[in-house]
C-alpha cells in the first residue's frame, strides 16, 4: 500500500505533551493527528488497576494514575475528552 493514504490508524498511547503530539505528526506525515482522552474517576480507575494488577505491583500503577489524571488536567492535550462513568468487562468467546 506504498503511497495510499490510510483512512484510520488507532494507536492507544499515553500522551503527555504537546511534544510528544509532534512526534506523531511528524511519524505519520500528512495525517490529521486527533488525541482522543478517556477520563474516569480515580476511584474507577483504581478499581480497573486492582482488576489485572495485585500485590507489590498495584500500589505503583495506582501513583502513576493519579500523576497522568493530574498532569493530562493541567496540560489538555487531547483533542477529544471522553469522561467513562461504569466500568465495562470484556469476556473472552469460546473455550
Amino acid at each position: 500500500m506504498v503511497g495510499n493514504p490510510v483512512p484510520v490508524l488507532i494507536v492507544v498511547d499515553v500522551v503527555e505533551t504537546r511534544d510528544q503530539r509532534g512526534e506523531y505528526e511528524l511519524a505519520i506525515h500528512g495525517a490529521a493527528i486527533q488525541i482522543v482522552r478517556l477520563t474516569a474517576s480515580l476511584s474507577m480507575l483504581h478499581q480497573r488497576l486492582a482488576g489485572r494488577e495485585s500485590g507489590a505491583t498495584l500500589m505503583p500503577f495506582e501513583t502513576r494514575a493519579a500523576e497522568l489524571t493530574a498532569l493530562m488536567d493541567e496540560r489538555h492535550v487531547e483533542s477529544v475528552l471522553f469522561s467513562v462513568f461504569s466500568v465495562v468487562q470484556f469476556f473472552a468467546l469460546g473455550g
